[in-house]
């Protein structure tokens, strides 16, 4: 019965103010949990495609509709041989400059 009773216990929370403060001092989100919109979200917000943040560990590419889409790292290359194209900090310094790099239908690496 003791279990019981434990699990029938909602849990605790932190007051409401804390959260208040919490997230005033932060932009909006808690400082332990900040993590930047979707991509979707950012562009309805007036940012430019090639500008979204992505949220860690997914990076930014670009669709050929030139839509923005945050991927896992291993599904970059996949997606850079049907035509998508990377972008943010991390495509000019450890991509290879997408289109061009590829070499079309030829080799894997």
């Amino acid at each position: 019965m003791a279990a019981a009773a434990i699990l029938a216990a909602p849990p605790a929370a932190p007051p409401p103010a804390a959260w208040a403060a919490d997230a005033a001092a932060s932009g909006g989100y808690p400082a332990q949990e900040r993590q930047p919109p979707s991509p979707l979200v950012q562009v309805a917000g007036g940012t430019d495609a090639r500008d979204v943040e992505c949220r860690q560990p997914l990076v930014l590419m670009i669709r050929p509709s030139g839509d923005p889409a945050c991927v896992a790292e291993q599904s970059a290359s996949r997606l850079t041989a049907r035509g998508w194209s990377a972008a943010g900090p991390g495509a000019e310094a450890g991509g290879g400059g997408g289109e061009a790099g590829g070499g079309g239908n030829g080799g894997a690496p």
